[in-house]
């Protein structure tokens, strides 16, 4: 990935699968994803609709990625707190971000075409999840 910036810059699809473990229940996000510019970062957003169980609702995250090199990103979430360093220089990252006592391990990846996922295992005394994302561009 030359200019993760450029990539990313723009309306995306998402599609999430969320798995927990703990209840034994699972459910799915469909939405949007936008990046939009914010000075030199890029404001992810994203908004959809959740099914978990019983529950429909809307959901709602953001970002603010900064891009200290041209493959790479540091996310921070929207009160100004790290949350992981990208390096998609070769298409691929692992990163991995503590929460509390809880663990989250996660994988972003380009996929050929204007695509992107994200997979995530979040561990701890909390949590037993896994979390699949699926971005696809939008025109």
């Amino acid at each position: 990935m030359s200019d993760l910036r450029d990539f990313l810059l723009g309306v995306w699809r998402l599609d999430r699968i969320l798995v927990d473990g703990r209840i034994g229940q699972g459910g799915t996000m469909e939405g949007t994803a936008l990046f939009a510019p914010s000075g030199r970062r890029l404001l992810y957003s994203e908004a959809g609709k959740l099914r978990f169980g019983d529950h429909v609702g809307t959901a709602e995250q953001s970002y603010f990625y900064d891009f200290p090199q041209p493959g790479r990103a540091a996310i921070t979430r929207h009160d100004g707190t790290p949350f992981v360093d990208l390096d998609l220089t070769a298409g691929r990252s692992e990163v991995v971000h503590r929460c509390g006592a809880d663990l989250y391990r996660g994988t972003f990846g380009v996929a050929a075409g204007a695509q992107w996922w994200v997979e995530w295992e979040v561990t701890g005394p909390r949590k037993d999840q896994r979390i699949s994302t699926r971005y696809r561009r939008l025109s």
